[in-house]
């Protein structure tokens, strides 16, 4: 790029709205402070509904719909797949996140030369771990080599906080992680756990070679919440350059007025094409 003017994108990272478990005041909420802050890309990592029910998908394809004319990415979680109609969470188990909800269940989005790739880790073998199977791994060597920044929008983490979560972290985890390094992978964004995460990789796998940077979203919308995380999300902040990439990543929390307002930053920078370092906190 002969520019050096910088390049700004903003994204939003919001994950596990579990609808059937949320309120219309939470859902005002939400579509009103992500209208206002008109990001370039909506990334919404899974679990879209508590029970796969056609009703909860027809819900959330209303609160998409009241996003427009936002560009948004979704991915499906274990939650998206029938639990207890057995029939169809075998032999059709996605057809409400196609059908109802209208999104692939694998898809791919490009942004101001930000490339995300939303892969599907569940499978209806599995009731709550999930797994990057062969056919997503194969989609990690489509990203475009003119892509400045690469992002991969799973639903299962590679990272959490808490021990006790890490029961719930992507199957193969570090060799998941290892296959991220070779697809340069700049970005890794994942839900489930419902508690919020924002930091590089080689914190829990130090030998990674390339670190990249994670953002486990918390839960956007649900009742479900943990103790210390009520609903939020995340705002990634873009400036890109020929010479390298400043990322902010703000963390949004719903307060008692049942408002969204932000209450920190991670930032990070990557010089040349690899070396991610965390700046501040």
């Amino acid at each position: 790029m002969r520019d050096l003017k910088p390049m700004r994108t903003r994204l939003v990272h919001i994950s596990d709205p579990h609808f059937g478990t949320t309120t219309p005041e939470k859902i005002a909420a939400l579509t009103e402070v992500l209208l206002n802050l008109n990001p370039d890309l909506v990334v919404l990592s899974g679990d879209v509904t508590q029970r796969a029910h056609h009703s909860q998908f027809t819900e959330a394809k209303q609160f998409c719909d009241g996003l427009q004319p936002l560009k948004i990415l979704a991915v499906p979680g274990n939650h998206d797949i029938p639990l207890f109609n057995l029939p169809a969470r075998f032999l059709n188990p996605y057809h409400g996140f196609r059908k109802h909800f209208g999104f692939p269940v694998n898809t791919n989005s490009v942004v101001k030369g930000i490339e995300v790739k939303g892969l599907n880790t569940t499978h209806p073998k599995r009731h709550v771990q999930g797994e990057l199977y062969a056919k997503e791994l194969q989609l990690l060597k489509q990203f475009s080599a003119s892509a400045a920044v690469r992002i991969v929008a799973l639903h299962h983490p590679l990272d959490c906080a808490k021990q006790v979560d890490e029961k719930n972290l992507l199957v193969n985890a570090a060799e998941t992680i290892e296959k991220l390094n070779i697809a340069k992978i700049d970005i890794i964004l994942s839900g489930h756990i419902h508690d919020p995460l924002v930091r590089l990789t080689n914190t829990r796998y130090p030998t990674t070679i390339r670190p990249a940077v994670v953002s486990v979203a918390g839960t956007c919308l649900s009742s479900r919440t943990r103790a210390g995380a009520p609903n939020s999300f995340h705002v990634l902040e873009f400036d890109v350059t020929a010479e390298q990439v400043n990322l902010s990543v703000i963390r949004y929390d719903m307060n008692s007025n049942l408002k969204f307002a932000s209450v920190g930053t991670t930032a990070f920078r990557r010089t040349g094409p690899d070396r991610w370092q965390h700046l501040s906190t």
